[in-house]
Formats: C-alpha cells, structure tokens, sequence
C-alpha cells in the first residue's frame, strides 16, 4: 500500500503541536504543590457558587444540552453589554480561534500577526491551509507597528490578528490604533483572553465596526481553565455563519453551569481582579529592582522578565527556579523576542513573594 502519509495533507502534516507546557510539563503534571506560575492560570479558585453548580451538574451528566447555549449567551450578553444574537459560545477560545480561520480562510489567504504573540495562531492559520505574514513589533518595548500593519495588507489578505493584552508581553494596543486598523477592507480579530485586567477593554468597538471579531474567555480571570469556556463577538450575520462550522454540543453541560454561576458573581470576580493588579504591580516593582533583570509593564496577569546579566540564560533562569519548587516559562527564542526571557504568572501573594526571594538568591549567584 506505501506509506500511509501519502493521505496527509502537507499543510497538516507541517503544522507544529502546540505546546503549553514547554520543557517543564512532565514536573508541573507529577507535582500538582509546587508554585505554578507558568501558565498564565487564575492562582484562586473558581467563585464558591461555581463549586457548588459543578456538583449539582454532575448528576445531570446524561442529559444532553441545549446546543445553542441560550441561557449562556443571555448571561454573558448582560456581563458584556451585547445582544445574545451576537453571542458564539465555544470550547475555549482556542477553539473559536480554529472556527474563524477555517470559515474565512480559502487556501494561500493571508493573516498579519505582529510577533511576540500568542504563537497558537501561526499553527492554526498553517493548518486551515492560509499563510502567516509577520509584521515584527517595535523594540524595545515590542508595541504594534501600525504603519507596516497597514502596508502589508494585500488583495490576499482576509484577516489581521491583534491580541490585547498580548501574550508574552502583556502589552495593549490604544483605540486610536485599533480604529485604523478597522478601516482597513480585512476583518480584525480582537483577542482580549485577558481583557479583565487591562484598565480599559476595546470591545466596545464591536458597536462600530462590522468587520470586527472580538475574543474572550473565562479561563483567566473567572479561573474555568480546565472547564474550557469562551466566547466571541460579531456582527450577528458574522455569528451566524459560524455557528454552521460549530459543532453540535461543543461545550458540555458541566461547563456552562460553571460559567453561569460564575457570571452570577461579580463581587468574587472583582476580588480576583483586584488581588491579580497587586500581584501584578508587586511582581514588576520588585523584579525590577533585581540586578540583571529587567521587566516590562502589564496590563495582565504576568509579567514578562527579560535576562541581561551575562551567562544567564532563560533556560538557566526556569530551571534555577524550578529546583525552588517555582515553575514558570522561558521565553528564550520564541517569534519575535530578541534576547533571554522567562514569563511569570502573577500568583496569591506568598508565592509572588517566594519568586521574588528566589529570583534575589539566584541572581546573586
């Protein structure tokens, strides 16, 4: 018969896996108490009434669900400020993010990124058969250019990708920026994955502009990681559409229930949001003040901390802290980054404190 990779298409069979957890996985999943500041996760727990609809749900784990989620999108429309009609729910944003590249994406289409960012994209774009076209960010603070942006923009060009905050610098566009980027005859995903902990959202441009696609999720700042909830924002025939890609009961029950009720309780929310600006704020003073370390200001819930002492490399710096039970994530050599770098997730305040403490000790090595 011959090698069975001849039914493999060479867009998929080129694409990388995307990785979440790096070189560190195999630690982080074996010690479940060691400090995890990698993976940009919530470091609290889901508010008290979503543990308490998870255990109610789960005695109803053989029903199936309403496919269209109408109960969801109602509550996040009264969180958000649009009509549920203009609501798509899905099994993370991640999975959004493979819905629009596979509904707008015809083979060769282009989509500008503006590297570092979240590299999720550039594999999912290769796989949905279009063609990443990197637009570098601005040293040394790595902020959007605009004016390149806009003159890479091709007849082939269908989507421009901004994400804000970004990941790994924590970043965020301005809505002068943004605005330009509208007018130009592509649609614009917005991903705001962690717009909670930014001063001011761009969602609201969604009531402006049709051509945009906004993102966001209940990973971060709700903390339903593992539950897999987000959601996007569209011109409703722009939903629509969509929702002919989506698969029938692509988010289970459990789930829902867990974003409901975390929806419910915006006192629990804004507690965590408050408690991750300190962290925050706490993390970047006080690295900052370390010798050979350099961190850049956030607008989400970690910091990325860039290596200028000689010898010592991200690489160096993840391990150094992991040896102190404290894992997060090197940054070293990733798209668009110049330079050695580990990303630290904000977490309660003894832990942020015990990184601080190690990152003092290891760098007075």
């Amino acid at each position: 018969m011959g090698s069975i990779k001849k039914f493999f298409k060479p867009n998929i069979n080129e694409a990388q896996v995307y990785s979440p957890g790096g070189i560190l996985r195999l630690l982080y999943q074996q010690r479940q108490d060691w400090v995890r500041m990698m993976s940009n996760e919530s470091p609290f727990e889901p508010s008290p009434r979503v543990l308490e609809a998870v255990e109610e749900a789960v005695h109803k784990a053989n029903w199936y669900y309403d496919s269209d989620f109408v109960e969801l999108r109602e509550a996040i429309a009264d969180y958000i400020g649009f009509e549920k009609e203009r609501i798509l729910v899905g099994n993370g944003s991640t999975e959004l993010i493979d819905m629009i590249f596979r509904g707008f994406l015809n083979s060769g289409d282009q989509v500008i990124l503006s590297d570092p960012t979240y590299p999720l994209y550039s594999i999912r774009i290769q796989v949905a058969d279009g063609k990443s076209v990197i637009v570098p960010k601005i040293l040394p603070d790595y902020h959007w250019d605009i004016e390149r942006i806009i003159e890479a923009t091709t007849p082939r060009t269908k989507l421009i990708v901004v994400v804000s905050p970004d990941n790994p610098v924590g970043n965020t566009i301005s809505e002068n920026e943004m605005r330009r980027l509208l007018e130009q005859d592509v649609l614009v995903v917005l991903d705001e994955a962690y717009g909670e902990f930014t001063d001011k959202t761009l969602t609201h441009l969604a009531k402006e502009y049709d051509n945009i696609i906004v993102l966001r999720t209940l990973s971060k700042a709700f903390g339903l990681a593992a539950l897999r909830i987000g959601y996007t924002i569209a011109e409703q025939e722009v939903i629509k559409y969509l929702e002919k890609i989506k698969i029938p009961f692509n988010v289970n029950y459990i789930a829902v229930q867990a974003a409901l009720a975390a929806l419910s309780d915006k006192e629990y929310l804004e507690k965590v949001k408050k408690e991750i600006a300190k962290g925050r704020e706490y993390l970047y003073r006080e690295i900052s003040a370390i010798d050979g370390l350099e961190t850049f200001p956030s607008q989400a819930n970690f910091v990325l901390v860039k290596i200028t002492k000689p010898n010592v490399t991200g690489t160096d710096l993840e391990w150094k802290l992991a040896d102190k039970q404290i894992l997060t994530r090197k940054y070293t050599g990733k798209a668009g980054l110049v330079g050695e770098y580990v990303r630290i997730t904000v977490c309660s305040m003894d832990k942020n404190r015990k990184c601080v403490k190690a990152l003092q000790e290891i760098m007075r090595e």
